[in-house]
């Protein structure tokens, strides 16, 4: 998987058939992702959309079916209303959403860390993952220009140990409760 370029499916359909060649489709790729964790599952993204959640709840689901925990690090989620808290309520809907939610952990910014954790990343097992520009957005994931590329065992390892340490550190706090 390593060394692969993704781009959103919309803007790689247009592009000349000897570059589309050298990208591969993107929210085909986190989908297929998100489905194939065995252990852990990381998810960051600081934006979501209801319609994003949507379209990764079955995949996320079969992870989780599997005994996969799920990390989801995002922002905004005081506010009841927000875009955030409603997409992962509707992570958590119907009967996938039932499986989701015993396996889910959901981590917001401390005060400790006041900016916004603006990466964009998946990480299955610690051994692979995606590292790119799209939120977990509809946007992000099918309309907009986006890029990505997949991460071999030593990036994604790396960005997993990067997100534990901030959450052992205190810089992510673990907001499951809100749910």
């Amino acid at each position: 998987m390593a060394n692969h370029l993704y781009c959103t499916w919309a803007h790689r359909t247009a592009l000349p058939s000897d570059l589309r060649a050298r990208f591969r489709d993107l929210d085909e790729f986190v989908r297929v992702l998100a489905a194939s964790a065995t252990s852990r599952l990381l998810v960051v993204s600081p934006y979501l959309s209801p319609g994003g959640m949507a379209s990764l709840r079955s995949a996320i689901a079969v992870s989780a079916q599997r005994g996969a925990w799920i990390r989801l690090v995002t922002s905004d989620l005081d506010n009841s209303n927000s875009a955030n808290r409603r997409s992962v309520s509707v992570l958590l809907d119907g009967s996938d959403g039932v499986i989701i939610r015993p396996r889910l952990r959901l981590l917001g910014v401390s005060e400790s860390l006041t900016e916004l954790v603006h990466a964009k990343c998946m990480v299955v097992d610690g051994m692979r993952g995606y590292l790119g520009s799209a939120n977990l957005s509809v946007s992000g994931l099918e309309k907009n220009f986006e890029l990505g590329v997949a991460l071999g065992e030593e990036e994604a390892a790396a960005l997993d140990q990067l997100i534990s340490y901030f959450e052992a550190n205190g810089d992510l706090e673990d907001r499951t409760s809100i749910l």
